[in-house]
């Protein structure tokens, strides 16, 4: 599983967390989005998950997606706490561009559904969306 596949998929699992917990934060730790997004067999992207965690979390926050409010991380456990940003709300409450959804479900209620049940490429696509969305909102506003 590569870095990217592996961002793709927890990105859409923490987001789809923030989003059913809105506007409450929640705790995010490492052990905690491990098993969901790397497959048990798949050593090596397990090794990784803390780089993959720790700097997918902190982009999240670095472009406006979601807001860092607590760091407790040590040197053997990675947890932050997290809540959803203005612009990660508006973005989620958005309407898929690259999917036809029949039930006009938006990216944040896919994403609470389950990224991990979506269908191979659904996740990716709908991060595509929701990260298009808010550079749009960027744009907007200048």
């Amino acid at each position: 599983m590569t870095n990217i596949e592996q961002f793709d998929l927890l990105t859409g699992i923490l987001l789809g967390d923030l989003y059913t917990s809105f506007p409450v934060a929640i705790d995010a730790r490492t052990d905690a989005y491990l098993e969901q997004v790397v497959p048990p067999e798949d050593g090596e992207a397990a090794f990784n998950f803390v780089q993959v965690f720790t700097s997918t979390v902190r982009w999240l926050d670095q472009y406006g997606y979601i807001h860092i409010e607590h760091d407790y991380s040590t040197l053997d456990c990675y947890e932050f706490k997290v809540s959803l940003s203005e612009k990660g709300l508006h973005t989620l409450r958005k309407l898929p561009k690259s999917l036809q959804s029949e039930d006009k479900a938006s990216i944040g209620d896919m994403f609470a559904r389950g990224a991990k049940r979506l269908a191979d490429g659904v996740a990716t696509k709908l991060v595509m969306d929701a990260v298009d969305f808010g550079i749009q909102a960027g744009i907007e506003r200048i």
